[in-house]
């Protein structure tokens, strides 16, 4: 690969080589540093974007899912705040009823 460049002040463009395995450091952006092995055989978009939708997809049902424990779980808490106030009914009855029997015996 060939990479011409203009030199800010000067009238012609350099020409560097590049091999496979090299990378090209731009000048211009000091962060931008390309694989030429990117370069010269680019990713397969056709790939790239089946991979995104398979990563959606997941995402999707991922989501799902947590969705379903979320109310599974609040199922749950429902229940067992039932339950416990159930118990706590059952408590005062029995209380009740306790007292109710000492009053039968006092009178």
């Amino acid at each position: 690969m060939r990479l011409c460049s203009k030199i800010s002040g000067e009238e012609s463009y350099p020409e560097r080589d590049f091999l496979p395995g090299d990378e090209v450091k731009s000048a211009q952006f000091p962060g931008l540093i390309l694989p030429v092995d990117r370069i010269l055989d680019p990713p397969d978009v056709d790939y790239l974007v089946r991979e995104e939708l398979r990563l959606r997809q997941e995402l999707e049902e991922l989501k799902g899912q947590l969705n379903a424990e979320r109310q599974r779980a609040e199922a749950e808490e429902r229940t067992s705040e039932a339950e416990r106030t159930s118990e706590a009914a059952e408590r005062t009855s029995e209380a009740e009823r306790q007292r109710a029997e000492q009053l039968a015996q006092y009178l």
